[in-house]
């Protein structure tokens, strides 16, 4: 289970990571790449359910406190560039992780769903 877990939190570091590199090279043409991050919530609690032994909705539904962390160090690491973000500070660090929190936690709850009705089994 942790094995999983931290797959799927990798591959959301990498997300984010890729995401604020474009958006720091290419910030003219990167607004409309904003719901990249948002679409890699549900694949990584799916990834984690499916790679889960057992429990897997609860560690789907686990990737929910790193994505909303990592929405936060996005946003706080595009600030820090010198780059206008709606919701700056600590007022706005929290307000960020308090939003990402209730959308990501639908967001793995989707995607933890979708692996738990799935029939796909690793071997």
């Amino acid at each position: 289970m942790r094995a999983a877990f931290l797959v799927a939190t990798a591959f959301l570091a990498a997300i984010h990571l890729l995401w604020l590199v474009c958006a720091l090279t290419l910030s003219n043409t990167m607004s409309f790449l904003g719901f990249v991050p948002w679409v890699a919530v549900p694949v990584a609690a799916y990834v984690a359910a499916v790679r889960s032994p057992r429990r897997k909705f609860a560690v789907g539904i686990a990737i929910t406190l790193p994505a909303a962390a990592l929405f936060v160090l996005s946003n706080t690491a595009y600030q820090l560039a010198g780059r206008p973000v709606d919701f700056a500070g600590i007022q706005g660090a929290l307000f960020v992780f308090g939003a990402s929190l209730a959308v990501c936690s639908l967001l793995s709850a989707a995607g933890a769903g979708l692996a738990y009705l799935s029939p796909y089994r690793p071997v």
